[in-house]
């Protein structure tokens, strides 16, 4: 049997990608029977989110993917007023997406924070601690030029589901 240059060159790949999709769980057997992992868009009961060029959270399995949130008062549609005001809303808007994930703030792993005025990080972190109180997840904080509506902050997150330890 001979095979042509390019179903040489197909094969690894092929062979590769198999690798990499069970290997990162999009792709996982159970016996026989194979599973792919599909994405679900979470979004909050109510919400209209198809003028949006995105989705407010992707899960794909156990990995909850939260976009950027400003602190906007979702019954209103108002911005909250100053960085504390606006840090404790957008983080009651990603609550509520975790909530409706199954999932809360200890499901966090990772956040990242951005500031259009880096000497707020200090009024950031007063709000902040009360949402992480222990076992805080990883974070980075920025400083960026300007941010949609004018808002002061805007923050990202990123979930997973695990099991934890019984007490």
């Amino acid at each position: 049997m001979s095979f042509s240059l390019r179903g040489r060159l197909a094969l690894p790949f092929v062979l590769l990608l198999g690798v990499f999709l069970f290997c990162s769980g999009l792709i996982m057997c159970e016996g026989e029977k194979v599973s792919v992992q599909q994405k679900k868009v979470i979004k909050l009961e109510g919400t209209d989110i198809s003028e949006l060029p995105f989705s407010p959270a992707i899960q794909v399995g156990d990995w909850l993917f939260l976009s950027g949130s400003i602190g906007t008062d979702p019954a209103t549609g108002e911005l909250a007023e100053g960085i504390e005001a606006q840090t404790q809303q957008v983080l009651e808007n990603l609550g509520a997406l975790l909530k409706e994930a199954g999932m809360d703030y200890k499901n966090v792993v990772k956040v990242t924070v951005y500031l259009t005025d880096i000497e707020d990080y200090d009024a950031l972190n007063k709000v902040y601690k009360g949402y992480f109180p222990s076992e805080r997840p990883a974070r980075a904080v920025v400083e960026v030029s300007e941010l949609v509506r004018g808002a002061k902050l805007e923050i990202s997150m990123i979930a997973v589901k695990f099991a934890f330890p019984t007490e």
